[in-house]
């Protein structure tokens, strides 16, 4: 009986495993839609039957902490990429928007600022997604 308990759970937990999920770490790079489990959030990068793309960014219980404009998606066909460095800020970029930005960490788990990159900023952008972004 013991067994056949063993094998329904193993059997459970392996049916609710999406393939798209991954857990990544500080100085990684996100370029493809899925779901991604960082410490306390979630990065989600929905793709449309269109081809277009957006992300938002949550917490484990599915509390909205940040999501992209839905007119502002953006092209799987074009250059993009998500990192997160070692201050868990996370860093975005697209080239068919001309946009690179950033959510800011805050204090509390939950708090990240917006702010959009560009030549006047003060916000030093780390070396690994300059490097990437070339």
């Amino acid at each position: 009986m013991k067994k056949l308990l063993l094998v329904l759970l193993v059997f459970i937990c392996s049916c609710c495993k999406n393939d798209n999920d991954r857990f990544i770490k500080n100085n990684e790079f996100i370029s493809e839609p899925g779901n991604y489990y960082h410490k306390t959030i979630k990065i989600i990068v929905k793709e449309f039957k269109d081809g277009s793309l957006i992300y938002g960014i949550a917490d484990l219980k599915n509390n909205i902490i940040y999501q992209q404009e839905i007119n502002h998606s953006f092209s799987n066909n074009s250059r993009w990429v998500l990192y997160i460095d070692k201050n868990d800020n996370i860093w975005f970029h697209t080239s068919d928007l001309q946009l690179t930005s950033v959510l800011l960490k805050g204090n509390r788990k939950d708090e990240y600022v917006y702010k959009r990159i560009n030549d006047n900023n003060t916000v030093p952008i780390p070396n690994e997604f300059k490097l990437k972004l070339k």
